[in-house]
This record gives C-alpha cells, sequence and structure tokens, in this order.
C-alpha cells in the first residue's frame, strides 16, 4: 500500500493480536466504547483470539519473541530429560532419588504444554489424528506410569511395566523432530 501498511492479516502487537476485521472495526470500537463489549458474541471473539494466541505461541515460533522463547525452552526440557534418562542408566547412578523429582517436574511441563495445545486446537478430530500430537502424548505417558507405581508399590512392585515405562520416555526424544 501507499503508506507502507501491508493487510497480511492479525498483527502482534505485545500480548496483544489485534484480530478484529477491519469491516468490523467501527461496531467493535462502538461496542466496547459504550460498555456492551461484554455480550456473549464479544467474549466469543475474545475466547478465540486468545487461543490462536495460545496456538501461536506454541506452534508459531517466528510469530513473536515469547513463542521463540517458549520453542527453546521447550527444547531444552527435552534434551534434559533426554539427559535424565542416559544417566538413569549408568549403574551408580541409577539409585539416585534426584531422578524422579525432575521426571515430574518435566512430566507436569510436557502436560501443561499439551493441555494448551489441547485448549488452542480448532479441531479435537484434527488434533487427535495428527502423529505428533500422539506422540506427545506418549511422552507424557510414563510420567503418570511412575507415579501411579510409586503409589502402587507397597503392594507389589512390576518390573516389567517399569520397563515399559522406560522404554516409552524415548518418545520425549522423537519429540525434537516436532520443534525442528
Amino acid at each position: 500500500s501507499a503508506a507502507g501498511h501491508s493487510d497480511e492479516g492479525p498483527k502482534l502487537i505485545g500480548r496483544t493480536s489485534l484480530s478484529v476485521p477491519p469491516d468490523r472495526m467501527q461496531n467493535h470500537n462502538s461496542n466496547t466504547a459504550s460498555g456492551l463489549g461484554t455480550d456473549a458474541s464479544t467474549r466469543a471473539d475474545e475466547e478465540a483470539s486468545g487461543r490462536a494466541y495460545i496456538n501461536d505461541l506454541l506452534e508459531n515460533p517466528d510469530s513473536s519473541a515469547a513463542a521463540w522463547v517458549i520453542q527453546y525452552f521447550i527444547f531444552f526440557i527435552i534434551l534434559a530429560s533426554t539427559g535424565c534418562v542416559i544417566l538413569e542408566t549408568v549403574p551408580e547412578l541409577s539409585m539416585n532419588p534426584i531422578f524422579f523429582p525432575i521426571e515430574m517436574c518435566i512430566t507436569a511441563l510436557f502436560t501443561v504444554e499439551f493441555a494448551l495445545r489441547l485448549y488452542a486446537c480448532d479441531s479435537l478430530r484434527a488434533f487427535t489424528s495428527n502423529c505428533f500430537n500422539v506422540i506427545d502424548f506418549l511422552a507424557i505417558f510414563p510420567g503418570y506410569v511412575d507415579l501411579l507405581i510409586l503409589l502402587l508399590r507397597s503392594s507389589e512392585t512390576n518390573n516389567h511395566v517399569d520397563k515399559a515405562a522406560d522404554s516409552m520416555r524415548t518418545f520425549r526424544m522423537i519429540r525434537i523432530v516436532r520443534l525442528m
């Protein structure tokens, strides 16, 4: 355009997204200025805008600096988790009690990320049929298996369940492919 502005779609400014289409802008401005901006359709628009923002943060690292930081934070957590799994195989370190709390913290972080991506998705069917989301679920699941084993351990230890949970942790390493 003549003034050097582009009409490529919503622009991110700080932590907010300008997602109101130009043809609705006057109606939007008059509703919010008169205090009518709290009706159900405006709340739905705000929720959709919030979901789109969360989706951009988690799925599009080029959308903002915050999205880039989150992307690399998750990448670092995956590498830390992988390092812990490797260190746990060293006989001298295998019984170190520090690994379980680290595993639970990592599982909690991945669970929050997964839940936010699920909340921000457009279609539950598309989300559940996406191979990367299935891998992410399988990467989180062993942490809960470990927690369940700990809770049930007082009765009897199922060694084969422990081994299955350990082997499922390799899905965390596969998550790196998603981030690249």
